[in-house]
């Protein structure tokens, strides 16, 4: 029998699918890094920003679980945003003085 008997026209290949998943992946990585790096966050914004990034991850994961939409550089890029505005506001709250935490 045939693997494309049951495929419909015009359907993304598994293939398609697994580059478009790794793309999207390593370009919101790649973004993600590049914004912290600008953002020169102490090291509580750093783990604020990091537990954020996680939260919003894990969300977005639990999401493509239930829904049949396959294409998740939507949900990157609203994650990204998401992640530029909690920079922006950690990189405009006022940094603690070290000298204030011992």
């Amino acid at each position: 029998m045939n693997n494309n008997t049951y495929k419909p026209s015009g359907a993304p290949t598994i293939d398609s699918l697994e580059g478009d998943l790794f793309d999207a992946l390593v370009g919101f990585h790649k973004k993600v890094i590049a914004l912290l790096q600008a953002a020169k966050l102490d090291d509580d914004q750093l783990n604020i920003a990091a537990e954020r990034l996680k939260f919003l991850m894990a969300k977005s994961s639990d999401e493509i679980k239930l829904a049949p939409d396959l294409n998740v550089q939507r949900r990157m890029d609203s994650m990204f945003e998401e992640a530029k505005r909690l920079v922006d506001e950690l990189s405009q709250s006022p940094k603690r003085d070290t000298a204030e935490s011992t």
